[in-house]
Formats: C-alpha cells, structure tokens, sequence
C-alpha cells in the first residue's frame, strides 16, 4: 500500500469526524439523556431527534465507494463499533432497550464520545509523523532496478503490527524517521532524500541514501553481533528466577544492569568506529552529538531486533542472517520460558 493512500484515509477519517459534527451531537445527546433520566419528557422527545442525527452523522464516515483495499486499511484504523452503521445501530439497540431508562445508553454516549477524540488526535498525529517521509518518486515505482533497490530499508515483523494500531503505525515512523536522521548527518547525506517507499500490513519499506543505509546496516550488523552474549546474560536470569532463591531478584537486577552495559558498550564501540571513518569530531561545532545521535540509533535498531523486528537492505550481506539466528533464538527462549 502507498503510504500516501494511508494519509488519504487518515485525513478522510479525522475531516470526516469534524465535517458530519459528531462529536458536537454526542455532547448534545448526552445533555439530553442526562435530563431525560431526571423525568423531562420534553427533554426525551428531543433525545430522539439528536438520536437520529447522531445516527446519521456517524453512516457518513463510511467510504463505501472505496475500493476493498482502501476499506480494509479504513477499518483497522476506524474502529467499526465507533463510527458508521454500526455504532449507529449499536446506539439504536441500547435507546429501544432502554424503554426510557437511558442510563446505558450514556454510559456508551461517554465512552465513545472519548473514543471519538482520542481517535482523532491518534490520526493526526499520524498524518503528522508520515507526511515528512512522503516524497514524490519520479519514474514506475514498481520497475527497479538495482540501483534503486540499493536506496531501501525494509523493517518488518512476522505479525502485523503496524497497521494493526495507530499508535504503534505512528511509533514506528517516528522511531525509524530519528534512527535515519541519525545515519544521514553521519554520513552527511541529504536527509530530504528519507521518505517512505512502500507500506504493507507487517512492513515499512523506507528509502535514503546508499551512504545513509551502508552506514546503517554494517552498524547494525556489528551491535547485534554481541547479543548471543545478551541472551547468555538473559537466560542466566531465567535460570536464577526458577531456583527462586533468597537473594534471586537482586542478583537479576544486577544481571540487568550488565546487560545494559553489555548493549552501551557495544553501541559506544560501533558509533565510535563510525565517527572516525566519516571523519567526525565527537562533539559537533554545531552543538550536535553525532556520535550520540548513532549511539542512540544503534540501540534502538538492537531493541526492535530483540523484539521479533527484521531490518534488510542490500548493504549488509551478513546482517539477514545474524537478525534471523537472534529472532530465532528469541523464540526457542520463550518457548522454553
């Protein structure tokens, strides 16, 4: 999927939500069902009217002119029981159930109202994270050669993750958009080059500079390369935590701490090695860190691979297999756990 389609249905979302008012009509149904639980028939009469805007309000933010591929990205960031036919019925099950006791129906007018906001706010923080790492691409996308596959990064994980929930969607960009922005100052690259390539249900295909993504993964291939130690570390913690002995949670608080020293230690040593080949100073006259920008990109490269996260490019023939030999260990680990 191109990632500007998922700004396009983004911004459909959240101009759709303040377009049709519904955040306006929940606010004026919960008065009325408020007055209307304290006995104003009047008021009950009313209800029903702004019952039936609501309604009508929530069916419109329902594309039904999209084509499947649209809707089924439409309806992993839309909650179905928060807008469109089916919240509206949902609300018109609970009004008729009620039979004049409506004190159900606000519980659910409160929590979707909620909803409603903080769905709004999630897409358009969203939109604010991916329209950056939109550029236009010149030429057919989909006919590359190979220079151009030598310009993209591709992150994934075996589930889908990343449309799954917008705030992990939106995590991701932001991580991965500061871990680029760390590699491009290192190897002085234009940074307006980093967009997203292409978006699928379990991957983000970014692409930069060829400088930009050697650094990148030669770096990564040279801190994971010290995580078999980790995991020795981590499965000794799991050992001392089944022998439950006295002074079992202190000694694994401080097999944490080695651990920790264990991943600073290797991003020192690679960021360090990676300043003196771009020829920097570890202070910048500018007042920039690029030494702790990679430092501090290396480790998040590390915690997305020990979280099941798959990094590939052209630029690095052994990190494939070092990043699949760790998922794997990872997941013999907690199979035995």
């Amino acid at each position: 999927m191109n990632i500007s389609q998922l700004i396009k249905i983004a911004n459909y979302i959240s101009d759709g939500i303040t377009r049709s008012g519904i955040s306006e009509h929940y606010q004026r149904l919960i008065g009325f069902c408020t007055q209307a639980l304290k006995g104003n028939a009047a008021d009950g009469e009313l209800l029903g009217k702004e019952l039936e805007l609501l309604k009508g309000s929530l069916c419109e933010v329902n594309p039904q002119d999209w084509e499947k591929g649209y809707l089924r990205i439409f309806e992993k960031l839309e909650n179905p029981s928060l807008l469109g036919a089916q919240a509206s019925d949902r609300l018109q099950l609970l009004f008729e159930k009620g039979n004049g006791d409506y004190s159900a129906l606000v519980q659910e007018l409160e929590n979707n109202s909620t909803r409603v906001v903080a769905l709004q706010g999630q897409l358009k923080q969203l939109v604010a994270s991916l329209e950056p790492l939109v550029r236009p691409l010149e030429g057919n996308e989909y006919s590359m050669e190979m220079e151009e596959r030598n310009h993209l990064l591709q992150i994934s994980f075996d589930e889908a993750l990343f449309i799954k929930d917008i705030n992990q969607l939106e995590k991701f960009c932001r991580i991965w958009s500061s871990i680029l922005n760390a590699f491009t100052t290192l190897t002085r690259e234009d940074a307006t080059m980093v967009r997203i390539y292409d978006l699928e249900s379990s991957s983000i295909t970014f692409y930069a500079g060829i400088r930009t993504l050697n650094a990148l993964s030669k770096g990564t291939y040279l801190v994971l390369c010290q995580y078999e130690r980790i995991l020795a570390i981590k499965r000794m913690q799991q050992e001392i935590a089944e022998l439950e002995m006295s002074n079992g949670d202190e000694v694994i608080a401080l097999l944490e701490e080695e651990v920790a020293q264990v991943v600073d230690d290797a991003a020192s040593c690679v960021a360090s090695d990676l300043i003196d080949r771009y020829e920097w100073d570890q202070e910048e006259e500018s007042g920039v860190s690029v030494y702790g920008m990679v430092q501090t990109a290396l480790k998040q490269t590390l915690s997305f691979v020990e979280r099941g996260g798959r990094i590939y490019s052209n630029h690095s023939s052994d990190l494939k297999g070092l990043n699949e030999r760790i998922v794997s260990m990872l997941q013999k680990q907690q199979e035995v756990a």
